[in-house]
């Protein structure tokens, strides 16, 4: 074997170790590319069944106020009966009365029944907005995390080909940024 076949097969050697270094670190970033994508699919679920969810509890809340209404002025109108029949049989006045306290009975239950009630359903509709609205904010660093990992794994994958140690530190550089993106995509620090 001549100096210079065993200088190629050392120089070859390198190359190997390199290249390998290089698709192991493609690897992680892929990992990482899989996390962010499965991060922002969750949120993306997230954030539209929670939405449903503020609907429905809002769609309820629109009855009871509307049943509530209906309470109301049915008891308005027996009052006003009352008011204008001042001559009705005592029987029937406590009919009507006892007829006006049910509705109004029934008018506050709507209001405060403990988990079907209007202010009951309002919280919950606010807490599936709030949800909503935090899957809403997390769905956009994992969209940008997904981007810079992609372009990562591109830019070390040319590295491979053409040799060029620019292009594997620029791709580490911008997936170091990718990772620091899709952590706050979990745990929105900023």
């Amino acid at each position: 074997m001549e100096v210079q076949e065993s200088q190629e097969l050392i120089e070859h050697a390198g190359l190997d170790r390199e290249k390998n270094r290089t698709a192991l670190v493609i690897s992680i970033f892929a990992m990482m590319l899989a996390l962010a994508n499965l991060g922002g699919s969750n949120a993306s679920e997230d954030a539209a069944i929670h939405n449903i969810f503020a609907s429905n509890a809002y769609a309820f809340y629109q009855a009871k106020s509307i049943r509530q209404n209906d309470m109301k002025i049915a008891s308005g109108m027996l009052e006003l009966q009352l008011v204008q029949m001042p001559n009705m049989a005592l029987e029937a006045q406590q009919a009507v009365r006892k007829k006006i306290a049910e509705f109004d009975q029934t008018a506050e239950r709507y209001e405060s029944e403990a988990e079907t009630g209007k202010q009951a359903l309002l919280a919950q509709a606010r807490k599936h907005e709030a949800l909503r609205d935090l899957a809403l904010r997390q769905g956009p660093w994992f969209d940008s995390s997904e981007v810079l990992l992609q372009i990562t794994i591109v830019l070390l994958s040319v590295s491979i080909i053409a040799s060029i140690h620019a292009l594997y530190y620029g791709g580490i550089v911008l997936g170091f940024f990718g990772f620091l993106t899709m952590l706050n995509g979990f745990f929105l620090l900023i």
